[in-house]
C-alpha cells in the first residue's frame, strides 16, 4: 500500500516536472483538455468568428485592387521629340525673304505675311513661336524697322503673333491701300470677264470689304450682283446658301443665256422695216417712253427709258412692274393659268392677263396683251409672235 502510493507521487512528481520544462522550453503551449470535453481555446466564448471562415475578405481584396487598377495612370505613347525649325526649313516650305524694300507696293507685303503665316501653320509650329521665326525673314529695311520696334516699351515681351501682324500691317500695308482695294470691290462688274476669272478677282478684293461678305447668303448676293446684266435675270432668286453651288447655277444660267445668243446669230445693227427694236450689248432691249397709264421704271444710262427683253422660246409677252391702281387698262384672270420656267428650272404659276398694254417704241405707238410676271431685273419681255408680227430684228452682240 505504502509502495503504491510511493509510486503515484514519484509519477505525479515526474509528470510536474515534465510540465515544468515544458513551459520553459515553450510558453505558448496550452495544457490538455479532459478526456470526452472538446478542444476549444481559451476565452473561445468571447470570438465571434470562431468556427467560421472570415466573411468578405476576397472580395473587399478583390475590390481594393481594382480599385488600385482604375486609378492608376494609363500608359501613354511619349510624346515625339519637338521640331526643330530653322531658317532653312522656312524656305525649304515656301517662305520667303521681306526686305521692305517696295513700300509702294503694299500687296508685295500682304502676300508675304499671308504666306509666312500659312508656312507657320503647316509646319505645326506653335503660335508662341510665330513672331521669332518671322523675324528671322526679315531682312535690310524690314529688319532694321523690327528692330526699332521691338526696342520700344509698348512692344509686349515676348512678341505675340497679333502685335506682329498688327504693325507689320501697320508699317507696309497702310490704311489707304485698304480703302482703295475696298473701292475696287464695290465697282467690281464682270464686264468681258469670264465667270472664272470673275471669282478669282471677287476672292480677293472681298477680304477688303469683310462686312458686305460676313454671310453666305450676302457673299453669293453680292457676287450676283456683279454677274453680266443678261446673266442676273436667270440667278435672281438663288436659295441655297452654298457658295459653289450658287456659282454652278451661275455658269449653267450663264452657259444657256451664251447659247441663246448664238443660236439667234450676231452682229449688225438692228433694223426694223417698221418700229424698231433696239438691243443693248448686254442682252437687255430698250424700249421708248410709254404712254397712257404704263408705269415703268428709269434707268440710269436712259432716263427716258425702260428696261425690257425679248424671248426667243416664248410666243407670249409679260410685264414684270406693278400695274397702276388707277389704270384703264383691262385686265384679268386667266381662263387657264400657266407655269413658266427659267433655263435653270425655276417655274412659277401665272395667272394674270393685261389686255391691249399700249407700247411707244421710237414714236410709235404699238399694243401688247401681257401677262403678269414677278420677274425684278425687267419690265417687260416680249414674245416671238409679237416681234415676228413686226418685223423686229434682234441683235444679241
Amino acid at each position: 500500500m505504502s509502495n503504491a502510493s510511493t509510486h503515484a507521487h514519484d509519477n505525479t512528481q515526474q509528470v510536474g516536472e515534465d510540465h515544468n520544462d515544458v513551459e520553459t522550453e515553450a510558453s505558448s503551449f496550452v495544457p490538455q483538455q479532459n478526456a470526452g470535453q472538446p478542444n476549444v481555446p481559451l476565452n473561445a466564448g468571447e470570438n465571434q468568428n470562431f468556427g467560421n471562415p472570415p466573411k468578405n475578405v476576397m472580395p473587399a481584396f478583390m475590390t481594393q485592387f481594382l480599385e488600385q487598377m482604375a486609378n492608376a495612370p494609363m500608359f501613354q505613347q511619349p510624346h515625339p521629340p519637338r521640331r526643330h525649325i530653322t531658317f532653312k526649313t522656312l524656305k525649304d516650305n515656301g517662305a520667303e525673304e521681306f526686305l521692305g524694300d517696295r513700300v509702294a507696293e503694299p500687296q508685295v507685303a500682304l502676300d508675304w505675311i499671308e504666306q509666312v503665316a500659312r508656312v507657320l501653320n503647316d509646319l505645326d509650329v506653335p503660335v508662341v513661336d510665330h513672331p521669332k521665326l518671322a523675324s528671322q525673314l526679315l531682312r535690310k529695311g524690314a529688319y532694321e524697322w523690327w528692330k526699332r520696334i521691338d526696342s520700344e516699351p509698348q512692344t509686349p515681351k515676348p512678341w505675340t503673333w497679333a502685335y506682329f501682324d498688327w504693325a507689320f500691317k501697320k508699317e507696309y500695308i497702310p490704311a489707304r491701300f485698304r480703302e482703295e482695294k475696298r473701292s475696287e470691290f464695290m465697282e467690281l462688274v464682270q464686264g468681258d470677264m469670264t465667270l472664272a476669272e470673275l471669282r478669282q478677282k471677287f476672292d480677293h478684293l472681298a477680304q477688303f470689304a469683310p462686312t458686305l461678305v460676313s454671310t453666305p447668303a450676302d457673299r453669293i448676293e453680292e457676287f450676283r450682283k456683279r454677274l453680266r446684266p443678261d446673266v442676273r435675270p436667270y440667278v435672281s432668286t438663288v436659295v441655297t446658301t452654298d457658295f459653289s453651288a450658287a456659282y454652278d447655277l451661275m455658269a449653267k444660267a450663264e452657259k444657256a443665256v451664251d447659247d441663246l445668243k448664238a443660236s439667234l446669230g450676231a452682229g449688225g445693227t438692228v433694223t426694223c422695216q417698221r418700229p424698231t427694236t433696239s438691243a443693248a450689248p448686254s442682252g437687255k432691249r430698250s424700249f421708248g417712253g410709254t404712254k397712257g397709264t404704263q408705269n415703268f421704271k428709269k434707268t440710269k444710262s436712259a432716263p427716258a427709258q425702260s428696261q425690257g427683253a425679248s424671248n426667243r422660246r416664248s410666243t407670249l409677252s409679260y410685264i414684270c412692274v406693278p400695274m397702276p391702281e388707277k389704270s384703264d387698262i383691262q385686265g384679268g384672270d386667266m381662263e387657264y393659268p400657266m407655269v413658266v420656267s427659267n433655263p435653270l428650272g425655276h417655274s412659277m404659276r401665272l395667272h394674270h392677263l393685261y389686255r391691249n398694254c399700249p407700247l411707244t417704241v421710237h414714236g410709235h405707238r404699238l399694243s401688247a396683251n401681257m401677262i403678269e410676271l414677278p420677274y425684278k431685273e425687267f419690265d417687260i419681255i416680249l414674245g416671238m409672235d409679237w416681234l415676228t408680227e413686226r418685223q423686229a430684228i434682234i441683235d444679241c452682240g
